[in-house]
């Protein structure tokens, strides 16, 4: 599993934009570029050192530091990533 640490040196997430973007140029991956790309299923995935990760489950890893079990969205939208649209289903009140 991937740590809050890998993550932060690799992508930079925009609370303006509730999107992550590439901090350094490596391979086709340009700076400052948004990361990832849409699945099939609707939803924007990354990958980073071989594995494929669901944004908003970074987007999550980053802002609380660690990765729950599931992460939804208050409004379903599949690519609405801001943190406060964000909630741990585990732990949801």
């Amino acid at each position: 599993m991937i740590t809050e640490q890998q993550v932060a040196e690799l992508l930079d997430y925009q609370h303006r934009t509730g999107k992550l973007y590439w901090r350094h140029t490596r391979g086709g991956r340009r700076a400052g570029v948004e990361a990832g790309t849409i699945a099939d299923n609707g939803y924007r995935i990354i990958k980073m050192d071989g594995q494929l990760y669901l944004a908003h489950r970074l987007v999550w890893l980053l802002e609380y530091g660690y990765m729950p079990r599931r992460v939804c969205r208050r409004d379903g939208d599949k690519l609405n990533n801001f943190v406060l649209n964000l909630f741990d289903e585990d732990n949801e009140l």
